[in-house]
């Protein structure tokens, strides 16, 4: 079952949120149509930010413009970072 979340406020990077109920490990962030999420890994590769682009889970080249994050270790300044980085760098491409 897919619980959908929605953001308390705009956040460069999250537009929809979704959790698993069975595992409380993983959000999937959906981004607008116009974001290339396996671009924006690309782009998140060069500065040691390392994603799961949605089109990874699909064999029918879909969920491009979605992103799996775990969520399954303690949240840390680094890790906020690098998910304002991954903002910064999907705003890029709107």
């Amino acid at each position: 079952m897919i619980q959908t979340l929605t953001p308390p406020a705009p956040a460069p990077l999250y537009v929809e949120l979704a959790r698993s109920i069975e595992q409380l490990v993983e959000l999937w962030v959906e981004m607008p149509p116009g974001v290339d999420m396996l671009r924006l890994h690309r782009e998140a590769l060069k500065q040691r930010i390392n994603t799961a682009p949605g089109a990874m889970f699909s064999v029918k080249d879909r969920y491009r413009n979605c992103l799996r994050m775990n969520c399954g270790v303690p949240w840390t300044q680094a890790i906020e970072a690098a998910i304002r980085t991954l903002g910064d760098l999907a705003k890029r491409q709107l």
